[in-house]
């Protein structure tokens, strides 16, 4: 369902509530989650698009063999959606409204990093449960006790890969980030993230900023930039490179201000032993990257469409949730809907769960809300419905779509992300976790001059 001031959005709720009663006589009670978003398409066929493939994801989780049942009703989770416009005043006003609705059980973090931790103090203060999901920047931390990350913090993405590094002897670190306090920038450099960088025996010895990567040039090419950005760049590499890091962690949204960086290391004939970046992007993006500035590169993604996990409980993995929604819809699966995949799975199980240690304490209200009679908990902070949620959410250690969730003691996501080094040009190679690995990490990168020379791209 899609709220929001948009005319082009509002056309389609009435196909919505048809879809959502049709699904209510087949037998199943509807248990609404409520999302802020900001990346829904502009047409009307887009929308329904993504709508229905999450809304297929939902039929599965119930057609299940062990579906959620609450007080002898089958119960379905549905998502219901609002469109922010990135406008941070009205997404806040989104949420205060969704907050007086009594239908409403659960919420979903805004995708915008920047509007999150006054949304995550507004559910804390109501005490009501949200999950961080496509967010996967925000890092939670136990002060939160109402709010939860199912997707992955910047921390996760660069951690996981650390143990492989460590045992080839890297010690030191050098983290780059872009201005502005965008999401991965602000957790590249918090407090958190720098110690559990120092828990895992590692050091930052420097932290540099690259200025002007604005979104003005996000998905500029490189070449492109004006030449005072350029040269800032430039000389943001040099200082850069008298640090000498084994590790140089790059904390930016787009591959482009790398590419400078790298540009201006190959004209002195420095190359960083280690290069980590987290893609945003899908990973065919790599295909139209400077081959030889990205070569030995590592790149962390949450998601590979050629990487399949073992099967789950409830969706399989990936190719049978594509197969299906195929079979039963007759079109592509929504790339933009598998995130929900796990979000749907992890949530239903922590309901079943928190429903079997308060027998009779966790009914459906008569606005289809869910609501707290009694509780049996007692390692709760205040036995409120969020926080026994909360607490049944965060002893979960379950396969879902793209992999293991579990989460640690600041409630942060502990899922690895997958990592591949570009170690054949225009290809990658999975180095790790080691369920999906492929291939050894190589380092340090070869330096320039050690590279062999490729006559089909006529250059080293």
């Amino acid at each position: 369902m899609i709220v929001g001031g948009c005319n082009k959005i509002r056309l389609i709720i009435g196909f919505v509530v048809i879809l959502a009663l049709m699904l209510h006589t087949r037998g199943y009670r509807n248990l609404t989650l409520f999302h802020v978003s900001s990346w829904l398409p502009s047409d009307e066929e887009g929308i329904k698009s993504i709508l229905r493939s999450i809304d297929y994801l939902a039929d599965v989780l119930v057609e299940n063999d062990d579906p959620l049942i609450i007080n002898g009703e089958t119960i379905r989770l549905q998502i219901k959606f609002a469109n922010g416009f990135r406008n941070e005043t009205y997404t806040k006003e989104l949420y205060n409204e969704a907050l007086k609705d009594p239908s409403i059980s659960f919420f979903l973090s805004p995708a915008i990093s920047n509007y999150a931790d006054s949304i995550i103090s507004l559910m804390n203060d109501n005490k009501r449960l949200m999950l961080s999901t496509s967010n996967r920047f925000n890092i939670q931390s136990a002060d939160h006790s109402c709010c939860l990350s199912v997707g992955l913090s910047s921390a996760s993405v660069f951690l996981s890969s650390l143990p492989s590094l460590r045992v080839v002897g890297a010690q030191t670190i050098t983290i780059i980030t872009t201005e502005g306090e965008n999401g991965i920038t602000a957790r590249c450099t918090s407090d958190i993230f720098k110690e559990e960088l120092r828990l895992q025996g590692f050091t930052v010895k420097s932290q540099h900023t690259l200025l002007g990567n604005s979104f003005l040039y996000l998905e500029t090419p490189y070449a492109e930039y004006p030449e005072d950005i350029l040269s800032n760049i430039s000389r943001t590499a040099l200082l850069a490179k008298e640090d000498d890091a084994d590790i140089w962690l790059f904390c930016v949204h787009y591959t482009d201000a790398v590419s400078a960086v790298m540009s201006t290391l190959r004209q002195v004939d420095y190359t960083p032993r280690y290069l980590g970046f987290s893609l945003i992007q899908d990973v065919s993006v790599i295909q139209g990257f400077d081959q030889d500035l990205w070569q030995y590169a590592t790149l962390s993604a949450d998601f590979l469409e050629d990487v399949t996990f073992p099967p789950t409980k409830y969706f399989g993995n990936i190719t049978k949730i594509q197969q299906g929604h195929m079979d039963r819809l007759g079109y592509q699966f929504s790339p933009i809907a598998r995130p929900y995949a796990p979000l749907l799975a992890l949530m239903n199980t922590a309901i079943k769960n928190a429903i079997k240690a308060n027998e009779g304490a966790i009914r459906m209200n008569s606005d289809s809300g869910l609501e707290l009679v009694t509780s049996n908990e007692t390692n709760c902070a205040d036995n409120s419905l969020a926080d026994i949620l909360y607490h049944n959410m965060i002893r979960l250690n379950i396969g879902a779509i793209g992999g293991q969730y579990s989460w640690n003691g600041n409630a942060a996501q502990q899922r690895d992300w997958l990592h591949m080094q570009i170690q054949e040009k225009g290809k990658y190679v999975l180095i790790g976790p080691p369920t999906t690995k492929q291939a050894d990490l190589i380092y340090p990168m070869p330096k320039w001059h050690e590279r062999i020379f490729d006559p089909t791209y006529g250059h080293w």
